[in-house]
């Protein structure tokens, strides 16, 4: 009754594909905070 009972690798599928989107914003997120002030100083 549900996604995650009816169809499990396409449930697999889709959580690890969230994550990796997930990830990735944080990953462009900390480098354009953290990162790039950091490499623009002298």
């Amino acid at each position: 009754n549900g996604l995650w009972e009816s169809n499990f690798l396409l449930s697999l599928a889709l959580v690890i594909v969230l994550a990796i989107v997930v990830s990735t914003l944080a990953a462009v997120l900390i480098e354009r905070v953290a990162y790039r002030p950091l490499r623009d100083s002298p």
